[in-house]
């Protein structure tokens, strides 16, 4: 994927693939620090290090035993991440929303929540991400049906610059964020679209979108993750529990499994932004 886009003069961080210490060792001379190392497959930000010099990164070679196949590095960006979910069928773009991240996908590490709130289509930003989703969904192989995750850093000089596309619908509470503010329910709607079956009415836009946001929670005793749903069951449309009562859990593995998610809806986005 990083490999087309960049011959696609979509914006990108620097990267390189990395099979050895020989080979980090390399694009540390190349390239500024900070800089990003994780593996090429994996997910959810697991495995991410940003190595910010030369000690953290003989430290991260000694700490693998020098073993770094299947790992990726790329230059590290200083900007916000948003991310782009939709559905493409019958190879249009049928529906399509960015989103803020609040926080951001490391934040699991230190057991603080993630969020996810739409953008408003007044705001210039909607308008740059989405035109770079569809730069970017156009020069990938032509696919006539898929949902897509796409994600994307604004920098202060209001430069939008790729991370990533992924063909399948977001992780956390993304999909049910979608269905809940929109009506969408982006799997079915891709199943029935393989299937040639169209059933479904695609949304467009709507203001309405702005009273909801979701967020994914990684570490709760199991008293508070009682308590946390009294207190925010009048607000929320869509609570997933994912853990069991009884079991002991110490906080996130990954970005997208996390113990509770909620969709929360309020009056505006303000209002929504100081719920999470």
């Amino acid at each position: 994927m990083k490999e087309r886009l960049s011959r696609k003069n979509i914006n990108m961080a620097n990267f390189s693939e990395i099979n050895s210490a020989d080979d980090v060792i390399s694009f540390s001379e190349k390239n500024q620090y900070p800089f990003v190392i994780k593996p090429r497959l994996a997910s959810g930000s697991s495995g991410v290090r940003i190595i910010k010099d030369h000690k953290e990164l003989n430290d991260f070679i000694k700490s693998n035993d020098g073993n770094l196949e299947g790992m990726l590095a790329e230059g590290f960006i200083d900007g916000v991440m948003y991310h782009v979910d939709g559905l493409f069928v019958d190879g249009r773009i049928r529906f399509i929303q960015p989103f803020k991240y609040i926080n951001d996908c490391l934040s699991y590490r230190e057991d603080m929540f993630i969020g996810n709130v739409p953008l408003e289509k007044d705001d210039s930003t909607y308008h740059l991400l989405v035109e770079t989703t569809k730069q970017i969904i156009a020069n990938m192989p032509a696919t006539e049906n898929f949902a897509f995750h796409c994600e994307l850093w604004l920098t202060a000089e209001n430069e939008i610059i790729c991370c990533e596309i992924a063909s399948r619908t977001g992780g956390g509470m993304i999909s049910f964020l979608i269905e809940e503010m929109s009506g969408l329910n982006i799997d079915k709607a891709w199943l029935l679209a393989e299937c040639h079956i169209q059933t479904e009415d695609y949304p467009a836009y709507s203001d309405e979108f702005l009273r909801f946001g979701c967020v994914c929670i990684y570490h709760l005793q199991e008293e508070s993750c009682f308590l946390c749903q009294l207190s925010m069951r009048n607000l929320c449309g869509k609570i997933h529990f994912t853990g069991l009562i009884g079991d002991s859990y110490q906080g996130g593995e990954k970005s997208g499994l996390y113990l509770i998610g909620y969709v929360i809806e309020a009056k505006d986005q303000s209002a929504v932004i100081c719920i999470l």
